[in-house]
């Protein structure tokens, strides 16, 4: 099942089936088309893996990183063990881009984590 449907779709579906009925059914379908026609699109990102397709450099997007620079092995692990761990537990989600020589972050340092997902920024909110 589709995570999410798009707006245009739902609307012309619902006309069609309005196109197929008889008052006061027909009337229901046309009132709940246009009710999806006036709420406000919204905007949905999916990850993008970074072994897929990087994104331009020098644009800012949202990045996911998985595993930390800080490495403190638990419980008797080998040093091995702990980096794995850190790997499969520690996720950052941040805001970075790529430079001349690899990930920045947003405040413009190098990233000791090579981000592994990114997505583009959202569309800001429109101001008044």
């Amino acid at each position: 099942m589709a995570k999410y449907i798009l707006k245009q779709e739902a609307i012309f579906a619902l006309t069609n089936e309005a196109n197929t009925h008889k008052n006061p059914v027909k009337r229901a379908y046309k009132r709940a088309a246009r009710i999806i026609e006036q709420m406000p699109t919204v905007q949905i990102m999916e990850w993008v893996s970074c072994e897929e397709r990087m994104p331009e450099p020098d644009t800012l997007v949202i990045v996911a990183c998985y595993g930390s620079d800080i490495i403190i092995p638990q419980h008797g692990e080998t040093l091995t063990e702990s980096i794995e761990r850190v790997q499969r537990e520690h996720v950052t989600v941040t805001l970075g881009f790529i430079g001349s020589d690899g990930w920045y972050g947003c405040d413009y340092f190098p990233m000791m984590i090579a981000p592994t997902y990114w997505q583009p920024l959202p569309e800001p909110p429109k101001g008044e």
